[in-house]
């Protein structure tokens, strides 16, 4: 695998992560609503496995977030000066 698809696979599974809490939704909560198995969402958190397209739109639709939200690089917090 590339480093960029090995980069991708991380970024998606942090993300979902974090996305997933964020939403306040347990993995039980989103495996409900998006008919994914509970242990296969948790797979994917831990980048043991990668989904389709089709899955990935389904945990967007969910999630209410674009696509793209699975693969953005976090942001360092900026510093502030005086």
């Amino acid at each position: 695998m590339s480093d960029t698809a090995e980069r991708a696979e991380h970024l998606f599974a942090q993300n979902l992560r974090r996305l997933r809490t964020e939403a306040d939704l347990s993995q039980q909560d989103l495996a409900d609503s998006t008919g994914i198995g509970k242990g296969r969402l948790s797979e994917y958190e831990r980048g043991a496995r990668s989904c389709n397209i089709g899955t990935l739109a389904r945990l967007a639709e969910a999630l209410d977030v674009p696509i793209s939200a699975f693969f953005e690089e976090e942001k360092p917090a900026r510093k502030r000066t005086k």
